[in-house]
């Protein structure tokens, strides 16, 4: 795997997966991501990020030896760099914010979408079906 997601990170992504003998949910556990995520990566959707990218090279088995530093789960934490332009940086934490808005507020999509749901829409999914046990039919 390049050090760097390059054009072809879909590929190396699911030829990954597929040697270590995971599902996309397995994989998405291993890297503490969503199963939709990886899925998404896979079908080129969207790119891993750099953290995704450095967890997924440790799970290939890749290490930071060519650079002469010992890779392992003791080393320190790099220092932290403050000269990063705000406004990458304010993009980076919205983005993050983002990604957990469902955690707090189960109708965070609704709400930060471009839709308008209407009030029995609202109490019907929210307050109705997401509280049922999940539900299967086998209609022939």
């Amino acid at each position: 795997m390049d050090r760097t997601p390059g054009p072809n990170f879909a590929a190396q992504i699911k030829q990954l997966r597929l040697r270590l003998g995971l599902t996309q949910a397995l994989l998405a556990e291993r890297l503490g991501v969503s199963f939709p995520t990886v899925n998404r990566w896979e079908n080129g959707k969207s790119a891993p990020s750099q953290l995704a990218w450095t967890k997924l090279r440790e799970l290939a088995g890749e290490t930071d030896g060519d650079r002469g530093e010992a890779s392992d789960a003791s080393h320190e934490p790099p220092p932290l760099d403050f000269t990063a332009r705000p406004e990458a940086v304010r993009a980076l934490v919205e983005g993050e914010r983002l990604s957990f808005g469902h955690l707090a507020n189960p109708a965070f999509a609704t709400e930060t979408s471009n839709i308008d749901p209407l009030p029995h829409q609202r109490i019907a999914v929210y307050d109705f079906m997401l509280r049922q046990l999940r539900q299967r039919c086998d209609c022939v």
